[in-house]
């Protein structure tokens, strides 16, 4: 599972140092220099990254010059007094040391902190990836979901380094709002430490009253006059300006350009920083506690961070461990031909392929290391800098392809997906026995899995460090042999010794059936569908890439044309100015021109073309830079799309796909569809869709062994009409819908742990009603209301939750008493069990068809999988004998389970993906 990203508020944390000695003296060193905020700073900063095993870290930091909202309105913030001159000469040491130490901060000129920190946030949601925020600005409370959580700054002793985690019901409780409406409710009370006015004589319980009732701002003046009582309605109506211009104030900017793609959560790693500078300079100005428990992090996390200290750090109090591994460079033919008949003869092995790059299309292989026992390890190189001797590849490849491809031999590897497809290449077709990675991941699905990580974690041995090695802007191939021979052996001893280790607790979780039935032979299956990759048409991509831009253009001129001159049309500010001051268009929300409000402007407007215009706009501009610009930069000279498909990439058991992200291609609108429309099938084919339809929600039903819920799927009905039926009292064929959506919502919701209090927001309707809804729900199945309920008992008696084939997620805040911890967890468990047993039944299906697709001998290859969807390639004249073969094999893989699953299967083909639903 991809690690989440902490973005630090460097300002707050700085401030709040500073601060912290309230009356008493500041602490000084020797020098009589003011330390206060420095140690503060840094004294929390390690703290965090001690007791919430930080990986993934930036920091983001304020503008130096005035920012926009000083620009819109001159008295924010006046009130606050002016910074001390020796505050301001520490934020300046602390950004100099995070910047030394490598850090990655950053500072965007004209906006604040929050609006970084929004940013980064709202792009990672998108692409589904966790953030979790630092900070103690209530602000930043409106940007909390299901990926993104916040550790709010506190004093209370509870709570471990400072911190308190914030998620949704934590804001519900504390704030008794949903994040959604911080930004109203702050607007509604104002906020006096920025001086925002907000509304006068409007205070924290009458906001609350306001948003349950009206759910936002825009409501409660769209219906103001039924808002009591009169008292209140009036300093409403006599504040709406103060209203709408807090809640511009307030909120935050999510869309600023930012200087690193932040959805590449590695750049943020620890493991990329040198600690050197920061604990010299923390010695320099006598902090020395805080260097030293800097220290002590880096030599007793599981999570190793020894390499990252400066060498003359003070000595550790439990030194560094290294195992006694041995290595052997085998540089002549006769040697390599006498190692591999004596990996053959062991029948189990270690193995690892050193490359010049990632890409086994256009990289090579540098060499390939052996282990037997774990103790001595063998590298034969085939590349090596300033002459030494090496192995000719091609005249041991043949070897190599028989010792691997022997079906006797059990290959053991650290990510042998990998392997795999350099192998491949050269035409070897391994076949992956036993992958470390895959089984530490299924042993805790949401720890790291590097090699380096879990050699520290169960061998206590720090490894040799891959950038220790290999300069910047150099590869493999650069490193002298002797030091390349030592760093591949290591990889293949430690990796056979992490397989014994694992082995054994894969047993003693009951998880070796899971591991060696399905996910192991996932691995030459996904390795296959990303070796051929999928075909787009490039010169067609280019060409609608041209359309998109010729059609902003048109659209830049019509809209210039209308306004009467030229502005930036990107620009929320221009954009505002022009509608709501020379076009005089209602501000529904005070300037803000997003996507929403716009909608709603047209609705209100139909007639006025510009609307429509700016719609239009906004959408080809993210179609073009997205998809169009992005998938022609991951195309091959061929047009080929090679994504990765990562198999421990989630906690639940789901592929996810990444470099591009072929899961999340539009489809919902005919632009959508043509950017499908370019993925194609190659000559002489023809492409396969094959979906299970609601398969979550059959799984639900089969699991809770709901009467009502089977029957309705078994009879070929639809669920979300008969949902809708019953809450609202209305025969099927009068379902409108509206009624229709709603169920559905409410469907879903079940699945995802939906409050009363959420689904009033989502649907806009009242509370009571949400509250009726899900009990009339819970009434009408009463098999999935009692499955809920002996899903979290279980959870908290065994602390973890299994899918039907047997995956474990572990749940260890379940019986927290934490209530924020605790209903997380609850979540976790029902959504763990429901979405990872429809992954395990998809894992099974992509086997069970791949297998009958190579038995029947058809030209037929799976290309990607999107969830619930395969996607396929096959020889035309072979269509209809491939679609009986995938739809039975599909419906073989539900039934294979305990409980067997019945589902249905949709199919469609055609010659590009944009012709499918």
């Amino acid at each position: 599972m991809s690690e989440p990203l902490y973005i630090l508020d460097g300002y707050a944390l700085i401030y709040r140092s500073y601060y912290s000695m309230g009356n008493k003296p500041p602490i000084r060193n020797k020098r009589d220099e003011n330390i206060t905020a420095i140690m503060g700073f840094f004294r929390s900063f390690t703290a965090l990254i001690k007791h919430y095993n930080i990986q993934h870290i930036v920091v983001a930091l304020d503008s130096k010059v005035p920012t926009f909202r000083k620009e819109r309105y001159p008295s924010y913030k006046a009130n606050r007094d002016a910074t001390p001159q020796e505050l301001h000469e520490q934020a300046n040491l602390i950004e100099s040391m995070l910047h030394e130490a490598g850090i990655q901060t950053i500072c965007i000129d004209k906006f604040e902190a929050d609006d970084i920190i929004a940013s980064i946030a709202t792009q990672r949601v998108a692409q589904g990836l966790s953030t979790v925020i630092i900070s103690g600005d209530k602000d930043l409370m409106q940007l909390i979901n299901h990926h993104t959580s916040m550790l709010r700054f506190t004093s209370k002793r509870e709570f471990k380094a400072g911190v308190e985690p914030i998620a949704i019901e934590s804001v519900v409780e504390k704030m008794g709002v949903y994040p959604e409406q911080i930004q109203d409710y702050l607007a509604l009370i104002g906020d006096a430490s920025d001086n925002i006015p907000g509304v006068a004589g409007v205070g924290p319980k009458s906001a609350i009253k306001l948003l349950s009732e009206f759910h936002s701002l825009a409501q409660i003046y769209h219906y103001i006059t039924k808002v009591t009582p009169a008292g209140l309605q009036t300093k409403l109506v006599h504040n709406r300006d103060n209203a709408f211009l807090s809640k511009e104030l307030i909120k935050l900017a999510c869309d600023i350009q930012l200087p690193l793609p932040v959805d590449n959560t590695e750049l943020f790693s620890l493991e990329k920083i040198s600690f050197s500078s920061l604990i010299e300079q923390l010695h320099r100005l006598e902090i020395y506690q805080v260097a030293e428990d800097l220290r002590k992090i880096a030599t007793t996390k599981t999570t190793s961070h020894q390499h990252l200290l400066p060498t003359n750090a003070t000595e550790s109090n439990t030194p560094t461990k290294r195992l006694p591994l041995t290595f052997e460079t085998i540089t002549t033919i006769s040697d390599a031909i006498q190692l591999c008949k004596t990996l053959k003869n062991a029948k189990r092995f270690a193995y690892d392929s050193e490359t010049s790059g990632l890409n086994p299309h256009t990289d090579r292989l540098i060499g390939m290391s052996f282990s037997i026992d774990g103790k001595h390890g063998y590298y034969i190189p085939f590349s090596a800098p300033m002459g030494e001797s090496t192995v000719s590849l091609q005249e041991i490849l043949p070897l190599i392809k028989d010792l691997l491809e022997d079906p006797t031999v059990e290959v053991i590897g650290q990510n042998l997906k990998f392997d795999y497809q350099f192998l491949r290449k050269y035409d070897i077709i391994m076949k992956p026995y036993f992958d470390t990675m895959i089984a530490a991941w299924l042993l805790d699905s949401e720890a790291r899995v590097n090699l380096d990580t879990l050699a520290s974690q169960y061998l206590q041995h720090t490894t040799i460090a891959y950038k220790d090695i290999v300069s910047k802007n150099e590869s493999f191939d650069d490193v002298p042999l002797s030091i390349a021979s030592e760093y591949a052996c290591e990889d293949a001893s430690l990796t056979i010794l992490l397989a014994e280790i694992f082995l054994q607790k894969l047993e003693e979780n009951h998880l070796t059936t899971l591991f060696f039935s399905l996910e192991m032979p996932l691995v030459s299956v996904l390795a296959e569908m990303e070796w051929r990759g999928i075909y787009i048409d490039k010169k067609e991509l280019s060409s609608l890439g041209k359309e998109l831009h010729a059609r902003i253009q048109h659209l830049e001129e019509t809209i210039f044309a209308i306004v009467g001159h030229q502005f930036n049309i990107q620009s929320p500010k221009q954009l505002a100015t022009i509608l709501f001051e020379e076009m005089k268009f209602p501000n529904l929300k005070k300037n803000s021109t997003d996507i929403h409000i716009l909608e709603e402007l047209q609705r209100l407007h139909p007639q006025e073309a510009i609307i429509q215009h700016l719609i239009d706009y906004r959408k080809l501009t993210k179609l073009n830079s997205t998809y169009v610009e992005g998938l022609l930069k991951e195309a091959s000279a061929e047009g080929n799309i090679h994504t990765s498909f990562l198999q421990t990439g989630t906690a639940s058991g789901r592929l996810s796909s990444t470099q591009p992200n072929l899961q999340n291609i539009p489809i919902k609108d005919e632009l959508g569809r043509s950017i499908r429309g370019v993925f194609k099938a190659r000559e002489g084919y023809t492409l396969i869709s094959a979906d299970y339809s609601q398969i979550e929600l059959v799984v639900l039903a089969h699991l809770a062994k709901d009467s009502t819920m089977l029957e309705i799927f078994q009879s070929g009905r639809d669920l979300h009409q008969e949902t809708a039926s019953f809450l609202f009292s209305t025969p099927l064929e009068s379902v409108t819908s509206e009624q229709r959506r709603i169920g559905k919502t409410i469907n879903f919701g079940v699945i995802y742990g939906m409050s009363a209090f959420r689904l009033s927001n989502e649907l806009q309707i009242p509370r009571h009603l949400a509250t009726q809804f899900i009990e009339s729900y819970f009434t009408r199945y009463a098999g999935v209301s009692q499955f809920i309920q002996e899903t979290i008992v279980n959870a908290q008696q065994s602390y973890a939750v299994r899918t039907i084939s047997q995956r474990m997620r572990k749940v260890l805040q379940i019986n927290s008493n934490n209530r924020n911890e605790r209903s997380a967890s609850e979540r976790v468990a029902l959504n763990t069990v429901i979405q990872g047993s429809a992954a395990d039944i998809v894992k099974q299906a992509m086997l069970f068809v791949t297998q009958a697709i190579h038995t029947a001998n058809i030209d037929a290859h799976l290309l990607l999988q999107v969830h619930d969807e395969l996607i396929f390639e096959v020889r035309t004249e072979a269509l209809q004998e491939c679609q009986t073969i995938i739809a039975k094999s599909m419906h073989q893989a539900g039934l294979s389970f305990t409980p067997p699953i019945q589902l249905s299967i949709s199919m469609e083909s055609g010659y590009h993906w944009g012709e499918f639903h």
